[in-house]
């Protein structure tokens, strides 16, 4: 996911720089406002792909978590000395 992130981040660095640079050569005020509504559409896009990111990166820690061997032998080994020792007659 973060290689998607960075895929995604850097095409709206480049509309901000391109941005920037078309705010240096203009000089009316009917382009400034496209421009700034051009900013703030990128930021809204880079906000909300960085609320997806955070979105799922809990769900891709627990799928990993999720899947590991678990080592059955000590478990087994508790599970058969506590059912010993449940069988076993009680001296008295």
């Amino acid at each position: 996911m973060a290689m998607v992130g960075h895929d995604l981040r850097q095409p709206l660095q480049v509309i901000m720089s391109e941005r920037d640079v078309l705010a240096r050569s203009l000089s009316g005020g009917a382009e400034r406002v496209h421009l700034t509504r051009i900013a703030r559409a990128v930021m809204q896009a880079a906000d909300g792909l960085d609320r997806l990111i955070e979105a799922v990166r809990p769900h891709e820690a627990s799928t990993s978590e999720r899947h590991r061997p678990v080592p059955l032998r000590p478990i087994l080994a508790g599970l058969a000395s506590e059912f010993t020792a449940a069988e076993a007659p009680l001296d008295t």
